[in-house]
């Protein structure tokens, strides 16, 4: 799929005739006995597992009606996972944490919402929905930690409200991916920017970072600033936080992981308000080659060109199938039942006083925020699910020692519930503090979904 099929005149025309409402999906389940067992020691074996499959061909969905994709290719398969022969619907095949990574890409489409979430067969919380406008792809990547047992079977669903049938694109941006996090990291990188970017119109264009936070397998040339070369052949975490600059028009904006120069593995595409910075995360799971080559392209059609910012715009991957042990530590916190509405314009931290698991690493006596007691490589996942309600941007910050490391920003449709996804890779130190807040501009108070309103954690070294 081509994301250059943005136009401006469409995307006026979207905001100026409001689309019809997507049906909602149901709250997210409050039930967590299929998948979170608080405090226990998983595992004691050492096989490494894990899958992606995705979709080679276009599949339609019927409008407000929610389907699962149809999956027919098997990117890689791993460990117990090789014996899979069903693609649609994933077997967890013994009780330990996982990273659920998926995504749908829908081609040039009606106005309308769209949403995507995992089924275990309960509702995991975390689905996560954008806007469309006419002629306009849609795309949505989405990542969660969860503690699964053994009876669990994992497939994705999506909805989509454009009005009519919607057929997904052809590059293999949609899909389901599962790994078994028994074992620490071979090898990882952080890069990230420290000068802004100019970004053109209607011109994918691979970010470049100018320097290497984080480096054990020297992924990382200064020479050859817009990639990372793998140096093993394995299987990969790849995360991609992006921000760009307001662009004075709202408009689309578009962020993907993308190999070889020549196949994108996972998309996050949506229409952005006129006045503030977007801010989209991407994620995959994919099986690379030494010698591999990945970026991270933005895309946006705002007019002239706007700045791919050098705050909070970062690439980081990570080796998952290397055989070495690891502490496995884990946290799983989420909000009560019942939590406070959020008022509008209040960048607001989030009590997270629910604890499903919380290991050894980590010390969570504010409900606010975690400390960590190990430094380490960590992957942090933060989801927030807002009420539904009228057109209007919502943002999720992923903040370090109360500084924002990474943002999603997400203008919800009407009458549709509103959720944020992230997905970070840092290196933190013992004593630093993880926290996510949220900021929402409806023009008054916005209820949360407490189920979705949630941060993962998982010590990756």
């Amino acid at each position: 799929m081509d994301m250059k099929i943005f136009t401006l005149s469409s995307i006026l025309l979207a905001i100026s005739v409001q689309s019809a409402c997507l049906a909602q999906f149901p709250d997210n389940s409050d039930n967590f006995a299929l998948s979170l067992v608080a405090g226990l020691v998983l595992s004691d074996s050492p096989e490494f597992a894990g899958i992606r499959v995705s979709r080679s061909t276009p599949q339609a969905f019927t409008n407000a009606t929610p389907e699962s994709p149809l999956f027919d290719q098997r990117d890689f398969a791993s460990g117990t996972f090789a014996n899979v022969t069903t693609l649609n619907s994933l077997p967890i095949p013994r009780q330990d944490v996982y990273f659920l990574n998926g995504g749908v890409d829908f081609q040039a489409n009606n106005t309308g919402d769209r949403a995507i979430q995992f089924l275990a067969p309960a509702i995991l919380p975390g689905g996560q929905i954008g806007s469309a406008v006419v002629g306009a792809p849609t795309a949505h990547s989405i990542g969660l930690l969860r503690q699964l047992s053994s009876s669990a079977n994992i497939n994705l669903q999506t909805r989509q409200g454009s009005g009519g049938a919607l057929s997904t694109a052809t590059d293999p941006t949609t899909t389901l991916g599962l790994v078994r996090f028994n074992r620490a990291v071979g090898s990882a990188a952080i890069v990230r920017k420290t000068a802004p970017q100019p970004i053109p119109n209607n011109a994918l264009t691979a970010a470049t970072f100018q320097v290497a936070d984080y480096d054990t397998g020297n992924y990382y040339s200064a020479a050859q600033q817009d990639r990372l070369t793998i140096p093993e052949t394995g299987v990969y975490l790849i995360v991609g936080n992006a921000r760009l600059a307001a662009t004075g028009s709202a408009s689309g904006r578009g962020v993907e992981i993308f190999i070889n120069g020549s196949t994108a593995i996972a998309r996050d595409v949506r229409i952005a308000g006129a006045t503030a910075a977007a801010a989209q995360d991407v994620s995959a799971v994919y099986r690379l080659n030494a010698g591999d080559t990945v970026a991270m392209r933005y895309y946006h059609n705002g007019g002239g060109s706007h700045n791919l910012l050098a705050n909070l715009t970062m690439m980081a991957i990570a080796r998952l199938d290397a055989n070495a042990p690891s502490t496995r530590n884990v946290l799983l916190r989420r909000a009560a039942v019942t939590i406070p509405s959020v008022a509008t314009g209040a960048n607001t931290p989030l009590a997270l006083s629910t604890v499903q698991r919380v290991d050894s690493a980590y010390v969570i006596a504010n409900p606010a925020n975690t400390t960590i007691v190990q430094s380490g490589l960590y992957l942090i996942v933060g989801n927030v699910q807002f009420a539904n309600t009228g057109f209007a941007r919502r943002n999720l910050e992923l903040k370090v020692n109360a500084a924002a490391v990474a943002v999603e920003t997400r203008n919800a449709g009407p009458g549709g519930h509103g959720a944020l996804n992230v997905v970070h890779m840092r290196q933190l130190n013992a004593g630093d503090t993880v926290q996510i807040s949220v900021i929402q501009n409806t023009g008054g108070n916005l209820g949360l979904v407490a189920a979705g309103c949630f941060l993962q954690m998982i010590k990756l070294d």
